[in-house]
């Protein structure tokens, strides 16, 4: 019951944090599924390695959203985060 309610308490600051600072980027629906995979669902193989489970949404956000303020093409910038994005699947796969 506790994990829960902490699931549902990373949610609300997440959502609190966009709102307050009026930026919708904040809130990513991926930490969200993840809080809750993690602390109610209990995903064994999301729990074995919590560290990685954390950091590579959190740097494919951060590095999303730095593509995004680049001045290039649409279509380039999603080239190039799902390379740089693929390039650390393999790094946390295999530490």
């Amino acid at each position: 019951m506790i994990f829960s309610l902490l699931a549902y308490i990373v949610v609300i600051i997440l959502l609190a944090g966009s709102v307050l600072l009026g930026h919708k980027d904040i809130l990513f629906p991926e930490i969200a599924g993840i809080a809750l995979g993690i602390m109610v669902f209990k995903v064994p193989s999301w729990t074995k390695k919590p560290l990685h489970v954390w950091l590579s949404p959190t740097i494919a956000a951060f590095i999303g959203t730095s593509l995004n303020s680049l001045p290039l093409a649409p279509l380039l910038k999603i080239w190039l985060g799902l390379m740089i994005i693929v390039f650390l699947m393999h790094i946390f796969r295999g530490s």
